[in-house]
This record gives structure tokens, sequence and C-alpha cells, in this order.
């Protein structure tokens, strides 16, 4: 049975679209969960899999990867602190994006795991690591 975005979104699944895309429509976030979870299971064509719940658990978890990385991404590429006149401040700390990028190397792990080893080079998706920068105007 083949996943689709409905099964990675809340609450069958783990990716929260208000939590994880705040400023995308709601169709615009299955279209791109859509893409992630064809993108898993090309990767696991790729590495020789025909198992078809091999493959969904591979789709899934790549998808998770995918989401999670979206949201490291944005995390550290936003401003450690902001303030705006009238509307406040915020600030997110080292640590709170140090969680989400565990949380994502979690799912790069079990994909490791689940993809054999002569086609993990071809598989796996790349892993990267941020270095925390300071904006200062």
């Amino acid at each position: 049975m083949a996943i689709v975005a409905a099964d990675v979104q809340v609450p069958t699944g783990e990716i929260d679209g208000a939590l994880f895309y705040p400023s995308t429509a709601a169709p615009d976030i299955s279209t791109r969960l859509s893409a992630y979870i064809a993108q898993g299971y090309s990767k696991a064509t790729l590495a020789g899999i025909e198992d078809t719940d091999a493959q969904d658990n591979i789709a899934r978890i790549y998808t998770y990867y995918r989401a999670w990385s979206d949201v490291v991404n944005r995390l550290t590429m936003t401003p450690a602190s902001s303030q705006l006149e009238g509307e406040g401040s915020v600030t997110m700390l080292q640590t709170q994006i140090e969680q989400w990028i565990l949380a994502r190397d979690r799912y790069a792990d079990d994909l490791a795991v689940l993809l054999p080893d002569d086609n993990k080079s071809k598989a796996q998706p790349q892993r990267t690591r941020s270095v925390p920068t300071r904006f200062c105007f």
C-alpha cells in the first residue's frame, strides 16, 4: 500500500503543517510532502528494495527526514532574536535548533539501517550540519 501525504501528517503521522510550514497553505504542504514521498520511493527502488512494506517505510522515513530538514534550515536562517516595534520580540536558542537537528538525524540513521550498504551512497540523503552565525546590524 503506497503512502500519501495524509499518512505522514497529524493525526496519523508526525508532521504538523502549521508547525513545520507556518506560512504555507495546506494544499502546498501536501504537494511538498507528496514530492518527498515520491523521492523516498525512488530511493528505495534505486536501492533494489522490492518489498512494498519496506518501500513504504523508507518513503515515510525519508519524508520525515526532509520535513525535519526543512525546519532546521528555516530555523538556522532565522535571526536568533528579533524585535519589532509594537510587536514584541522572539528568541530561538541554539539548543532548540539542535533538538530539531537530532530528530532529523534520527531519521537519516534509520534510512542508513534500511538501505543496503552497496547502495547507500546513491540512496541515502546527504547529512549536513549548520554552523551558528550571528548577524549584527
